[in-house]
Order: C-alpha cells, then structure tokens, then sequence
C-alpha cells in the first residue's frame, strides 16, 4: 500500500530517531569498550585506579565499566523528625539494630528499619552537619561531617553501586564511595570525606541506655513498609545482585564483619569466628591493635593496644571466662577498659571501625588480613562452598 506524504515523514522520522539511538549506543558501547581496553590490567588499590581516567567529562577513580543502576529509588532523608524512645517503642523492635550516634551527651538513634529505604540521611545534631549513611546491599554503615571546604553540602543515594557499594551523590553530582567516604567521580577527585564516631546496636540496647534520646521517626514524608527490607530476603540469601571485583574467598560472602583501613593496610574482625576465640591481636598499617568480643551485643569491638608507651598483647582464658593482658595480668572487659590487676581504672582507646558484609569490604580491600584466618595457607578448597555453609534460621545458607 502507498503511503502518503504525512506518512512518509512520520515514518521516515521514526527511522530517523531509530537511527539515532543506535548510534548513540554505538557510540556508548565503543568509548565503554575503549575505556575496557585501557583499564585492562590494571591494578587496583583499595578497589581505586592507580591513575584517575577521563570519561564523559568527569574524572573517574574507580572503572566507569563497573558502576552498576541500582535499579531501585532509594530517596534521601533532608528533613528528619525525631520520636522519643516512648514514642519509637510502639514501632521498633528490640532486635532492630540501627546506627548511634553523640553530640555532647546526647544520644539520636536512625533504625536500619528506615535507613533501609532511604540510605541517606542529612541532619545536624547540635551543631554538627552529618551524613548518616547505611547500604542495603553491602550490610555496611558509616557516619560523615558534611561540611566541606567550610560549606554544609546535602547528599542524597546516586541509584549506583560500585562492588555492590552504593554510591551516594553531593550537590555537584560528585560520587562517593558508601564504605569508605572517598570522593571516586567529579572534581578533585580523592577527597575523603571526614567519618563521625558512630556505634551499631539494637533498639533494646539502645533505650535501656538512652531512654532520653531521639529517635529517628518513621514519619519520612515518603511512603514505605518500613517493616520490610527493599531486597526482601538479601540478607540471608545467597544471592549477589550485581559483580564483585574480586571474588569472595575465605569466608561466606554474607558474614558480617567489622573493617578497618588504613592507609594501604585493612583487617577485618568476623562474627563467626570472633564469638568463639573473644579476643584477637592484630596490627594494621604498624599500629597494635586488639578486638574484643561483646557476647552481650554480639559483635567485636576494636581498640588500641598501646598504653602510653607500653604494648598489650591480650589472651582469653576459657576456663575462668576472662580476658587479660599477658604484660600485667590485668582483666579487660570487652568495653576496652581494666577491671581488675595493676591497671585497673586503664582504659584503652576505641577505634572506629565499619561493619559490612565480607564481600563488600574484600572487593574493596582484598589485601586485608583477617582474626585468626591465615589467608596465606588457605588452600582453595578451604574456600568452597561446602566449608561456607552456615545455618540461619534452621535453613543452610551461603
């Protein structure tokens, strides 16, 4: 059938937009594969580019060919409300975990139950202008000033993840790594952004300790079922969504971990593997340091192990259920400080570390050492899934 001159045009434009879009992907897909073939090879540091990259005019610290659509909205939190812990206890349950965070004396709470939906929070707490920052996907959570270059800037979540990471957005669309604070996309690229001591632990915990405090309220202004995780089951599922840099080895990918980074030196301290041993010397970057299990809270805390000039080594006695020092003799609760013996009153200075799923923090940093895994003699087989499988839950999970 012939067309006529209206249809000609509407087809021909059509054509002509069909034309179009295939050549901007064609164009998209050769500078991807340019930038591929540039890359390949390179060694990574700290999951970063020994040099940055230029691509579609910003600069990049991470390979643009590994950043992933999150494929869900996440929006951040700019105005947050505050209930009182009477008021929050008709909606948290005492095993929510959530992160803590004090400004001279006061305490404020912001439940994972929340920060699962949204990932970002921008608040001010006295005076200090913060990012509360907590990815689904990674288990993984950390607290930053936002005040840069004398400037108070508001983030929000990029929709983006790098090693399953989230990137979280500035202002001038600048990316940052979730995990580590470091800016990987935009101008002056390298900046870290400066942490905010924070504490993880649960609703229990937290209003037995700070029934005074303030609570981070569902009253977002958004939608959500904040009863819900946003990824359903991914916490105890085997599944990974998106590609790891490096592949997990020497522990399940879903362990729960504290890491600590320093300089080009990291260490992780696992649950699974600290509930049973309570203590662990370590040393990272050349400085001592020492993580106490918390059986109480479930998780380790790390501390450094010098005392004025003076080096602690520490031991756990499974008999008598304490921890000691092996210069003094003295006893130390997990809390870091003596309790009992020539030092007692001492106590040790906390170190902020970050929890997060193992396979996030080794695609980061797969050079970290590990509390009692010697990731030297561990034999491939060591890492199959077999030797991975825990049971969560009643159900096998890896």
């Amino acid at each position: 059938m012939k067309m006529n001159k209206k249809q000609t045009k509407i087809a021909l434009g059509i054509l002509l937009f069909v034309v179009a879009i295939a050549g901007l992907y064609g164009i998209y897909a050769w500078r991807m594969a340019k930038i591929k073939e540039m890359l390949s090879g390179a060694e990574l540091i700290n999951g970063l580019l020994p040099e940055a990259v230029s691509y579609n005019g910003d600069e990049y610290l991470i390979p643009p060919s590994n950043i992933y659509d999150a494929g869900v909205e996440l929006p951040a939190i700019t105005n947050p409300e505050f209930d009182s812990v009477s008021e929050a206890d008709s909606y948290l349950a005492d095993d929510v975990a959530g992160i803590d965070i004090e400004n001279n004396g006061a305490h404020r709470f912001y439940s994972y139950q929340i920060l699962n939906w949204h990932e970002v929070v921008n608040d001010v707490f006295g005076v200090e202008p913060l990012i509360i920052t907590h990815c689904s996907l990674c288990k993984s959570s950390a607290v930053y000033s936002s005040l840069i270059d004398g400037e108070i800037i508001e983030f929000k979540n990029a929709g983006k993840v790098y090693n399953n990471n989230q990137l979280i957005e500035s202002e001038d669309e600048s990316l940052y790594l979730q995990l580590s604070g470091k800016k990987v996309v935009g101008n002056s690229i390298g900046q870290d952004l400066v942490q905010y001591p924070f504490e993880v632990m649960t609703w229990g915990e937290w209003k037995e300790r700070y029934p005074n405090g303030e609570v981070l309220s569902s009253n977002t202004g958004y939608i959500r079922d904040y009863g819900m995780h946003p990824y359903q089951n991914y916490d105890i599922a085997r599944i990974i969504y998106y590609p790891l840099n490096n592949e997990t080895k020497y522990m399940n990918a879903k362990w729960d971990i504290e890491g600590l980074a320093i300089n080009n030196d990291a260490v992780a301290f696992a649950d699974m593997v600290m509930k049973g041993k309570y203590v662990a010397n370590m040393t990272v970057d050349n400085n001592p340091i020492v993580g106490f299990w918390n059986e109480d809270m479930d998780k380790t805390f790390v501390f450094s192990s010098k005392i004025n000039d003076q080096t602690l080594t520490f031991s756990f006695n499974a008999n008598t259920q304490k921890m000691t020092d092996d210069q003094t003799g003295s006893a130390w609760n997990s809390a870091g400080v003596a309790i009992s013996g020539a030092l007692s009153g001492t106590s040790l200075q906390p170190i902020q570390t970050k929890p997060s799923f193992w396979m996030c923090w080794y695609a980061q940093y797969p050079q970290t050492q590990i509390a009692y895994i010697d990731v030297n003699e561990t034999s491939a087989s060591d890492t199959e899934d077999e030797s991975t499988t825990i049971e969560i839950d009643g159900t096998e999970q890896e």
